[in-house]
């Protein structure tokens, strides 16, 4: 499972009818101890991380091998959650987290905290 953080630019994003994204945090290398505060899908308890569903009438422009894609769904067929910028800081990052990982954590560190993020799983 594979983790790409797709930061919009205002919650009033969250409002329109398909938004495209321009930044693409992938973190990696993928790690567990990151992903199951963020979802369940690992067999983990509760995420100490809550993520909303995307608004109904939302679709998201992803950029994918084969060109642009509107969707509302990840690979895993599972409907996109967002989290805001203020509960993604409370991520705990493993001491041994990557150097690259830690950029991204510093990265949503410094977004204004109302700041939609997707979670798009791969």
């Amino acid at each position: 499972m594979d983790l790409t953080l797709l930061p919009l630019s205002g919650s009033d994003e969250l409002g329109k009818n398909s938004v495209l994204t321009y930044e693409r945090l992938e973190v990696r290398p993928a790690d567990g101890r990151i992903f199951t505060q963020l979802t369940t899908r690992l067999g983990g308890e509760k995420p100490t991380i809550e993520s909303q569903a995307l608004p109904p009438q939302m679709q998201v422009e992803v950029y994918e091998d084969d060109g642009l894609r509107s969707t509302r769904k990840d690979v895993h067929n599972e409907l996109l959650r967002f989290v805001y910028a203020r509960d993604f800081k409370k991520l705990e990052l493993p001491e041994d987290a990557s150097s690259h990982n830690r950029a991204i954590k510093a990265f949503v560190d410094a977004l204004p905290d109302r700041i939609p993020i997707i979670l798009y799983w791969q």
